[in-house]
């Protein structure tokens, strides 16, 4: 009993241990696991695999009719007097929908393929504006114990400063309440964190994946020079390919509808066996409809009417597209450029001003409390710049994912 239950703990050890990435989570095996396990590719996947077995079903000649039986069977006596008949029965398309229905099943295939591509390159995406934020979330959290860290040395410095009256006790009152504000920002980063890790496991698709930690550098090349390509190809972007999929496969059917019109030729062909006289003989016949009644023309003005509407859309999506697009890269490029210019001025700049505090503090010319406040005053540059990265990052994900739709 007590092996069974050991053994039941180290299943589901192992279990939980699959599902879980303390080690830390880089951002390819996020997007590894992504496109493994998430539904939406999977959905998309499916319907792909539908449209390449439509599109090997159209168009195939449809399936002759055979006929065995007799005629002119009395219904009393014997039956020898009736005919044997054995035939076979053909029906021939005269107006080209063979060809049509080939034609759109490969054009509903292409539309499948390009949604597929779409779908991956925006959970692709999903991921890494995810990631970005989990990230974020992190370093904001280590950044944060930094700054408890130095405001707890303050508050003590300034403490022992009021015993030995070297200051008033207001003072140590504002250094306590830096500390307890500190503290409770602390909480909010960590809830934070908490929030951006089970987003990031929603956004992998699996949200039973348990991320403690992740791996990798939020300063790390935006991929700007690429958005910026596929920016100026906006006839490229997945979405409005799929849109302009869409008003072929419309135009395809409006002809099909228009071709279908014109009326299939039934041919038959029977074996006719007399049973009185044993001669042999062979029946043909030809069919063919009518359309007085339904001629299918308002069906063909209807597909048509959809392939125009099909096409407004695409030129509206390729309007918005552009609108949108000009209104992300201004942001971003804003952005970017505020996080650029702390990086590059303000931060080596306070860099130097801490490096003089240490070397003052240690020839003894200054304070601990003096280099203490250099330290906590180089972290809020940090915060200023980690903020101005972060948002970066999240108007880079929400570019990146436009062009991806």
């Amino acid at each position: 009993m007590k092996t069974k239950a050991l053994l039941l703990l180290t299943i589901i050890s192992l279990l939980e241990s699959a599902n879980s990435h303390a080690a830390g989570l880089p951002l390819g095996e996020a997007e590894r696991l992504a496109a493994k396990h998430h539904p939406a590719l999977a959905l998309a996947l499916a319907r792909w695999n539908a449209a390449e077995h439509r599109a090997v079903q159209a168009g195939l000649r449809p399936n002759p009719s055979l006929m065995v039986g007799t005629e002119g069977t009395p219904l009393s006596g014997k039956g020898y007097n009736s005919d044997f008949l054995v035939g076979v029965s053909q029906k021939i398309r005269l107006n080209g929908t063979g060809r049509l229905k080939k034609e759109i099943a490969a054009s509903e295939r292409q539309q499948a393929v390009l949604r597929f591509a779409a779908a991956e390159r925006k959970v692709r995406q999903e991921v890494r504006g995810a990631f970005a934020t989990a990230l974020y979330a992190q370093a904001s959290e280590q950044l944060f114990v930094e700054r408890i860290g130095i405001l707890t040395t303050n508050a003590n410095l300034v403490k022992a400063l009021v015993s030995a009256g070297e200051s008033v006790p207001e003072v140590a009152e504002i250094a306590h309440a830096e500390l307890d504000h500190e503290q409770l920002d602390l909480g909010e980063s960590r809830a934070l964190k908490a929030r951006a890790f089970t987003a990031l496991a929603t956004a992998i698709g699996q949200t039973n994946l348990v991320v403690d930690q992740v791996t990798g550098e939020l300063s790390a090349e935006l991929g700007l020079n690429a958005l910026h390509v596929a920016g100026t190809q906006l006839d490229q972007l997945p979405g409005l390919l799929a849109a302009g999929s869409a008003v072929e496969a419309m135009e395809l059917r409006a002809k099909l509808a228009h071709a279908s019109r014109i009326p299939s030729l039934n041919l038959g062909l029977m074996y006719r066996r007399k049973q009185v006289s044993r001669e042999n003989s062979i029946d043909i016949e030809a069919a063919i409809s009518l359309p007085l009644f339904d001629n299918k023309k308002s069906a063909a003005k209807a597909f048509a009417a959809d392939a125009d509407a099909a096409r407004a859309r695409a030129e509206q999506l390729r309007q918005s597209a552009a609108a949108s697009l000009s209104g992300l890269r201004s942001e971003l490029n804003s952005a970017t450029s505020r996080a650029i210019h702390i990086r590059d001025e303000i931060i080596p700049h306070q860099e130097q001003i801490l490096q003089r505090r240490r070397a003052l503090f240690e020839a003894g010319e200054t304070s601990r409390l003096d280099y203490e406040s250099a330290r906590l005053k180089f972290t809020e540059e940090k915060r200023h710049y980690l903020a101005n990265l972060h948002e970066a990052h999240r108007l880079w994900a929400r570019l990146a994912k436009f062009l991806s739709e």
